[in-house]
C-alpha cells in the first residue's frame, strides 16, 4: 500500500483520469485481454516516444524543413504530455501503484548519488 506521501508525486486527479481513461478503452476495445489491453498501451508509449523524439529533433535544429516548420513549444509540450499519460495509463493496466513507485525510486536514486 501506497504511505502517506504517495500523492505528492502524481496527484489524485491526475490518477483518477487515468484509471477513468483506462475504463472508457477498456469501453471502447471490449474484446481486449488483459494482455492484449497491456501489449496495446506498450505499443502506444512506443509510439508517443517517437512522436516526442521527433518534437525535441526538431528543438534543436535536426529535423528536415517541413517537420521543422510544423514544431511549436505548444507541440512538445503535447507530446511530452501525451508520453507521461500514457506511460501512466501503462502503469494502471500493469497494476502498478505509481506513486508508491515513484517513491521507492527516489529513495533508490537518493541513496545512489548521496554525496
Amino acid at each position: 500500500m501506497p504511505n502517506n506521501n504517495s500523492d505528492i508525486y502524481i496527484n489524485k486527479k491526475f490518477t483518477q483520469y487515468t484509471k477513468n481513461l483506462k475504463t472508457h478503452l477498456k469501453k471502447m476495445f471490449p474484446d481486449f485481454s488483459s494482455r492484449e489491453f497491456i501489449l496495446a498501451q506498450i505499443t502506444k508509449l512506443n509510439e508517443e516516444t517517437g512522436e516526442l523524439s521527433s518534437e525535441i529533433l526538431s528543438r534543436i535544429g535536426y529535423q528536415r524543413a517541413e517537420k521543422q516548420n510544423k514544431h511549436s513549444q505548444q507541440t512538445l509540450e503535447g507530446e511530452f504530455a501525451d508520453v507521461l499519460i500514457t506511460s501512466l495509463l501503462l502503469a494502471e493496466a500493469c497494476e502498478i501503484d505509481i506513486n508508491q513507485a515513484l517513491e521507492n525510486k527516489i529513495m533508490k536514486l537518493e541513496k545512489r548519488y548521496k554525496k
